[in-house]
């Protein structure tokens, strides 16, 4: 009989340390590769999602925030480049918060460094719900 309740107790520590360790893990980010225009992205308050722009030549430009967050649904938080190992191309990462329910429109463009205009394909516009 003791052994059968030091493996209720045990089971019962076990399922004890999982549903901590989960709450601490919190929401798990979305991440968001390459996107296109038009995309669609859906985010549970408090869910971070990182948009990750790579195989870009530091020479040609760099991709930006053009319309920040404005209806308060996500937080914008900071841009980071990452160059990779080559040393030729680099990784732009733009990180944000899911705030509140809602949805909300997020648009990059991608800025020349000769001062060219961007073409269509380098004005993409995602679309955010959070619920």
């Amino acid at each position: 009989m003791t052994g059968h309740q030091w493996t209720r107790r045990t089971a019962m520590g076990l399922g004890l340390a999982g549903a901590l360790a989960l709450g601490a893990c919190g929401k798990i980010p979305m991440t968001v590769d390459t996107p296109k225009d038009g995309d669609t992205v859906l985010l549970q308050v408090s869910q971070p999602m990182q948009v990750r722009w790579g195989n870009l030549v530091p020479d040609k430009g760099e991709w930006v925030l053009e319309t920040t967050p404005a209806a308060g649904v996500l937080s914008a938080g900071p841009r980071t480049v990452k160059p990779p190992a080559n040393g030729s191309q680099q990784l732009e990462v733009f990180d944000f918060t899911a705030a509140k329910k809602g949805r909300e429109d997020v648009t990059f463009v991608f800025r020349h460094k000769d001062g060219q205009a961007p073409t269509s394909d380098e004005r993409v516009n995602i679309h955010v719900t959070v619920s």
